[in-house]
């Protein structure tokens, strides 16, 4: 499994500490955001551990798939590190997952047949769908089905319009309707009031551009306390059933004396 779907489950959906006299849940598990910061490759590879501090993963948009530089890519980073890249098919997906690349972001376009699936073996690989906030609300409904890990909502994050009511309802009804793990395009200036609101609505991890915003906003998501996530109400619907018609019981005629 992917080391990043692993973090976003294990992070993002903790249980309230149970009632009794048993360990207390220790201070690192408390929920948290996680911060994803994503980049062109960098001109100097030895440099891109320093430039990503802070981050919990990181994802590189345009890069030199060859082998021997997604190695040094892998040697250099320390957490998780993933790749945005078109439909590249089963060829070029195996040299990246022997580099140690650890989840794909690819969008709705991607070829079904060249995403990994759970029965191969390079689905220990995360399959993380980019999607828009104004994805049609009937392809929403479906994404639970789908056999993808996390899902990203990619919109470019301008700050006049980042988390206005519009917009939060937007993020508000992929919390509600998707049960996965839900990655959203941030601003790096985005304070500790808007973090805990995008958790509020259901947001699991933010995704910022790589920068001088980077440090601060990592400061902020440590000084956070979230509440524990309660269960989302896409994983808590039960199936309906439909109910036969029962055709009603004829009374027995009474038998004469």
């Amino acid at each position: 499994m992917s080391k990043l779907i692993d973090k976003l489950c294990e992070m993002t959906r903790i249980t309230p500490q149970p009632m009794g006299f048993r360990t207390a849940r220790s201070a690192a598990a408390k929920p948290r955001l996680l911060l994803v910061t994503c980049l062109p490759e960098p001109e100097a590879i030895d440099r891109l551990a320093e430039v990503t501090s802070g981050a919990d993963a990181v994802l590189l948009t345009t890069v030199n798939s060859s082998t021997r530089n997604l190695r040094k890519i892998n040697e250099a980073l320390s957490v998780p590190w993933g790749l945005s890249l078109p439909d590249i098919g089963k060829k070029g997906l195996e040299p990246i997952v022997e580099a140690g690349c650890d989840f794909l972001v690819f969008p709705p376009g991607t070829r079904v047949l060249t995403v990994p699936k759970d029965d191969d073996d390079e689905c220990k690989v995360g399959r993380i769908l980019q999607v828009a906030s104004t994805f049609d609300e009937n392809l929403l409904r479906v994404i639970n089905e789908l056999a993808i890990d996390a899902v990203y909502i990619a919109d470019e994050p301008e700050a006049e319009s980042f988390l206005t009511w519009q917009h939060v309802m937007l993020l508000q009804r992929f919390g509600l309707m998707v049960a996965k793990p839900i990655l959203v395009r941030a601003p790096d200036s985005l304070g500790e009031d808007g973090l805990q609101l995008l958790w509020e609505v259901g947001m699991d991890g933010v995704v910022v551009e790589c920068g001088p915003g980077l440090a601060a906003l990592r400061e902020s998501l440590d000084k956070l306390t979230l509440p524990a996530r309660k269960r989302r109400r896409a994983e808590a619907l039960v199936p309906f059933v439909k109910e036969e018609a029962v055709e009603p019981e004829l009374e027995e005629e009474e038998e004469e004396e």
